[in-house]
Formats: C-alpha cells, structure tokens, sequence
C-alpha cells in the first residue's frame, strides 16, 4: 500500500463552481449577482463550460493593456437574475458560495467578515418574520450593494 498523509483532511462539503466570468469580476472586485454562485448559477456554469467558450479567445482591455481572454471569463450568462428577484433560498445559499469564493481569489480578511456580517445581519433581521419581510430585505440588499 502506498504511504499517505494522516494529517490531511478530507472535505466534506462540495462547494459549487462559479463561471469563469464570475470569478473574474471578483478578482477585479467588480460588482457581480448572486445568482452565479447559486446552485442554479453554478449549474450554467457547468453547462457552459463544456461549450467552445473556454477553446475561444477574446480580447480585452486591462489597465490600458489588450490581452488574450477565453470568452468564458468575457460573456455574461443569458440566464443570470437579479438579487432582488432570487428566491431567498437562493440567495442565501448563493451568499455562502459567495463568501467562499471571495477568500479564494484573495480579498483581504476584514473586506470578507464586513459582507458576512452584513449577510448575517439580513438573515437574522426581525423584517422577516413580516408579510413581506423577505421581498423587502432583497430589495434592501438590491439597493445598498
């Protein structure tokens, strides 16, 4: 038998893989919708990737710079919804994947404990335990992000 690390733990949780575009944007820490990282989202991404976007290059423009871009990293999904319109299961799983991908592509630590506890304080907000408290608390996040 092969020797092996009994140090190294395995994940047990499987986090959903965004469009290429989407981890672009937040590389440039450019606004970008939940939705890509909802499973719905990551599912598109999936589907798209398998596609010739990925063998087919575009150029782009990068700090007055032309570069050489897969056309994945460039094109918006066609399916790609609001954060005000995501149903709030959506959302809420979408703003997990979010945090996670942020930490990987390198944001500063207090940039993500600010948007976690500001996700955490719309979660747990009284609102919405009212009527319409979960519309209001999208349209909220919609308006301030």
């Amino acid at each position: 038998m092969n020797d092996f690390d009994d140090k190294v733990e395995v994940g047990d949780v499987i986090i959903p893989c965004p469009s290429q575009y989407a981890v672009l944007k937040l590389k440039n820490f450019e606004f970008i919708e939940l939705w890509y990282f909802s499973p719905k989202g990551c599912r598109d991404a999936a589907k798209t990737s398998t596609s010739t976007m990925e063998d087919t290059f575009g150029i782009s423009k990068v700090d007055d710079i032309l570069t050489m871009r897969p056309i994945a990293t460039l094109k918006q999904s066609h399916n790609v919804v609001n954060d005000c319109d995501l149903p709030i299961s959506d959302f809420f799983h979408a703003k997990n994947s979010f945090l996670v991908h942020v930490e990987h592509v390198g944001w500063q630590k207090k940039h993500i404990n600010a948007l976690a506890e500001f996700f955490w304080h719309l979660e747990n907000h009284p609102i919405r335990n009212c009527r319409h408290g979960d519309t209001v608390m999208l349209l909220y996040t919609h308006c301030v992000c």
